[in-house]
């Protein structure tokens, strides 16, 4: 398991959660591994960055809350949601069930 980030991240407040290999990531994202992270704050959302440029990410609190309604449960977005809080990351900070799940 690599311990450091693989791919270029410019965002010091994020937390790296650690990569992914979701099955079909080779297809969808055109790599074998995706960086998970949790950016904290007002807007706190997870990460998945499958390069190292500016736009080379999804991400998104409302995508793996809609995972989690599908029972997408090999999602990155979702992925990273859980590891963020098995961490105990404060990861639905000012985030509304009407949010998360689109009611």
């Amino acid at each position: 398991m690599v311990r450091v980030p693989r791919y270029k991240h410019d965002c010091d407040a994020c937390v790296y959660l650690g990569e992914y290999a979701p099955p079909r990531c080779q297809e969808r994202y055109k790599v074998a591994e995706l960086d998970l992270y949790f950016c904290p704050g007002d807007n706190a959302t997870v990460i998945a960055r499958y390069g190292s440029e500016g736009g080379d990410y999804s991400s998104g609190l409302v995508f793996a809350m809609n995972a989690l309604k599908r029972g997408e449960y090999d999602q990155p977005l979702y992925e990273a949601f859980c590891r963020a809080q098995q961490l105990g990351l404060d990861v639905l900070n000012n985030v509304t069930v009407e949010y998360a799940f689109g009611r």
